[in-house]
This record gives structure tokens, sequence and C-alpha cells, in this order.
């Protein structure tokens, strides 16, 4: 998937910008009010442009 593609999401979007500072995954699901398979899934799919810590 290229950039563009991955951020025509809107939801996509949203995490990125949630990230503006690190953020667990637990948190983002609180933060964007999302179901956590769906948030995985959009995360999978913003893969190159963030990053997981451990």
């Amino acid at each position: 998937m290229d950039t563009f593609e991955a951020i025509s999401n809107d939801i996509r979007r949203r995490i990125l910008k949630t990230l503006v500072t690190p953020k667990s995954f637990s948190q983002l699901v609180e933060e964007l009010n999302i179901e956590s398979a769906a948030l995985a899934f959009h995360l999978k799919k913003l893969e190159g442009l963030v990053t997981k810590d451990s």
C-alpha cells in the first residue's frame, strides 16, 4: 500500500494525529473510541508510517 492510500482513510488520519506523542495500543483504543481489532487492522495498513516500541 502506498502512503497516499494509507492516509486516505479517516480513521488512519486520526491515528496519525493522535500519535503526535507516543501512545500505547490501549490508549489509542480509548482515545479513538474504536474496537481493538479495528485499530490493529488500521495500524497494519500504516506499516512504515508508524513504529512499534516494546
